[in-house]
């Protein structure tokens, strides 16, 4: 679940051009030499409903929209766990600024971060934001890296202006207009010596097929047990 709360990074401007999208999304986590490898088909919809079918390691369907509602169904066990925080809405993710062209701060202004400065070096422009009193005690700053229009690097960065997380955007390829980074590297440093490294690969992305719009309308059976 930790995974798909993070990620959780549509549409808009580039929505214009089709109704709803599916890709696929193989994700490697790697932690202490142990790797975990996630399978998902991911299914968007131009009013921004958002549903993950997760087919490895465990088959299960997530439910997300604009709204922050928020459900997380196991098919298995005929159970669904839903919660509802605006923090989880369905375009507070990585795919939506990309979808969005929205790049050009990754969404940053729009979660109430400040741009501190902007400058040029060796070809990058490497922009500086300062975050939010309610996220401090997480990360103090953020630092975002565009080559061209095309974003390459976020940085998460500490009081100390020590990165505790960095994120790698590259193998960009043009989808229907949409230039979209087929792979996206993680590092998240939880200790002195220790670190969680995410790889994920996206793929066979289709638009406007009709079995993916049926996916979209995917019903969690009323007779599922609800987890507190």
């Amino acid at each position: 679940m930790t995974i798909w709360l993070n990620i959780l990074a549509i549409i808009g401007l580039f929505l214009q051009q089709f109704d709803w999208i599916r890709f696929e999304l193989e994700q490697r986590t790697n932690q202490g030499g142990r790797t975990i490898t996630t399978n998902s088909l991911i299914y968007f919809a131009e009013n921004s409903d958002l549903v993950i079918h997760q087919t490895n390691p465990m088959n299960m369907y997530i439910l997300n929209n604009r709204d922050g509602e928020l459900k997380i169904f196991n098919p298995d066990e005929n159970s669904v766990f839903q919660t509802m925080n605006y923090n989880l809405n369905s375009e507070n993710n990585q795919f939506y600024y990309f979808l969005m062209n929205k790049t050009d701060d990754m969404g940053l202004q729009q979660l109430g971060f400040d741009l501190i400065e902007s400058r040029l070096e060796g070809g990058l422009l490497i922009s500086l934001y300062d975050t939010t009193p309610r996220v401090k005690e997480y990360f103090d700053k953020v630092e975002l890296v565009h080559k061209g229009r095309t974003p390459i690097f976020i940085g998460y960065l500490d009081k100390k202006d020590k990165y505790i997380k960095k994120v790698f955007y590259y193998d960009y390829e043009n989808i229907s207009g949409i230039d979209f980074p087929m792979a996206i590297t993680e590092i998240n440093y939880i200790g002195k010596n220790d670190s969680i490294i995410a790889k994920s690969s996206f793929s066979n992305f289709r638009i406007n097929n009709t079995l993916d719009k049926e996916m979209l309308n995917f019903q969690i059976p009323e007779n599922a047990t609800l987890i507190e």
